[in-house]
């Protein structure tokens, strides 16, 4: 799940980014997130469907803007 959030969020970053080095460098920094999930699954799994969700519709938008003319 993290990383169906990561890869929607890192759409949404791609989109947005006025070149390829900016990018591909913004989602490195997340994946420094790597840390255990404690003693709470449930809240862990919510951080992951909540991130990913909000990502995706972002890339959504993004992607269905209107074109600068």
């Amino acid at each position: 799940m993290f990383t169906l959030a990561l890869m929607w969020l890192s759409v949404a970053l791609g989109l947005v980014s006025r070149s390829v080095e900016t990018a591909s460098s913004h989602p490195m920094v997340l994946l420094r997130l790597d840390e255990p999930i404690g003693n709470s699954a449930v809240l862990a799994v919510g951080w992951c469907v909540g991130t990913g969700l909000l990502a995706y519709l972002w890339a959504k938008r993004l992607f269905n803007r209107q074109p600068a003319h």
